[in-house]
């Protein structure tokens, strides 16, 4: 309404100006006086949404300004060309038939703009935690693609096509489109199950196929086609999804018991006594907790006789730790503790032995 009393205050047919180089002029004191208008709401509104506690208001009033922006240049377009260039007929439509579909293309974009700041408030404000919106970009890409689409097939319908023809159309082209991109379509699907199942997450130290000869590391990201696993070499591992998804997957960190296992075999001579073996390992194992936290304290060390091999009896060590990853430093700390009881107590270690018998 003020743009159009402005246009009605100025005799524009004294100025030079053929009637599109008015549009044109117009068009452009349409984006000025919006950025006027936008820095006097500024003022205004910015003011009283940082007042409140919570950032949902200042997020959702960025994310207007380019709606509102957008809102006056079609406002802008439909004035200057009404009233410099009369009511022309374009296509078989009226102005304000074009009037109508910039509005709705407007309000798309509004609504979309709200949707989307609304979207990243809930994560960001809440504190999700990171492997909790893994699958967040994706939602909120098609939920913004949704709406556009929507638009996209009000305004066909306004336009006089036929959503049907075009609808099997585009179902033949997805067809074929789907056969050339199978393999890629796989990797995507099994992204999304990865992602929505969460067999794994970002984080998780796990072993694809083996835990001898599979790839094994830490989950560093989950994309739409790939998953990458880095090893404790620093070696990253990209793999396709769907081998991810059809894998047998061993995941130690996913356990919900306190403590992850850790286990090793101990051999000592036959000469020696096997209580006392007994009692150094469970000792060798207290004594290592007290200087490594990541050994579980409350988990009493199971130490049994295991077997009796070709030159040692061997003994069954098992404790617990709070992160898998941390099992190689407690099992080292553990074996030096052995080692130095068994020196001191006089327990031997043999070394392998063959006898051989010679004929003569």
């Amino acid at each position: 309404m003020l743009f159009r009393v402005a246009l009605t205050m100025i005799d524009f047919s004294v100025l030079p100006w053929s009637g599109y180089g008015l549009v044109a002029a117009a068009i452009i004191a349409a984006f000025v006086l919006a950025e006027l208008l936008l820095a006097v709401f500024d003022k205004l509104l910015r003011s009283l949404v940082s007042r409140t506690q919570t950032k949902l208001d200042d997020m959702l009033f960025e994310a207007s300004r380019g709606s509102v922006r957008l809102l006056f240049v079609v406002l802008a377009v439909y004035l200057a060309v009404g009233q410099f260039l009369g009511d022309p007929v374009a296509f078989g439509h009226p102005l304000d038939f074009y009037l109508l579909v910039g509005v709705i293309v407007a309000a798309a974009h509004f609504i979309a703009s709200l949707v989307n700041a609304f979207l990243k408030w809930s994560i960001h404000e809440k504190g999700y935690r990171k492997d909790k919106t893994a699958f967040f970009p994706l939602f909120r890409k098609l939920v913004l693609l949704f709406i556009y689409v929507l638009a996209f097939t009000i305004i066909l319908t306004l336009f006089g096509i036929e959503i049907g023809p075009v609808l099997a159309s585009l179902g033949i082209a997805g067809l074929a489109v789907a056969l050339a991109l199978q393999s890629t379509l796989s990797n995507f699907f099994a992204g999304v199950y990865i992602l929505v199942d969460k067999p794994v997450k970002v984080g998780d130290y796990v072993s694809i196929d083996s835990e001898s000869s599979g790839v094994t590391g830490f989950v560093k990201e989950i994309g739409w086609r790939n998953t990458k696993i880095q090893s404790f070499g620093n070696t990253v591992f990209v793999l396709p999804n769907d081998k991810v998804a059809n894998s047998t997957i061993i995941n130690y960190s996913s356990a919900k018991d306190k403590g992850r296992g850790v286990l090793f075999d101990v051999g000592v001579d036959y000469s020696s006594d096997a209580d006392k073996v007994e009692r150094l390992l469970r000792e060798a194992v207290k004594e290592a907790a007290k200087k490594n936290e990541q050994i579980v304290k409350d988990f009493e060390p199971v130490v049994r006789f295991e077997n009796f091999g070709d030159s040692a009896l061997y003994f069954k060590v098992i404790f617990r730790v709070q992160d898998y990853t941390a099992r190689w430093s407690a099992e080292a700390q553990v074996k030096r503790r052995i080692l130095d009881l068994f020196r001191k107590n006089k327990v031997s270690v043999p070394f392998p032995i063959r006898t051989v018998y010679l004929k003569k």
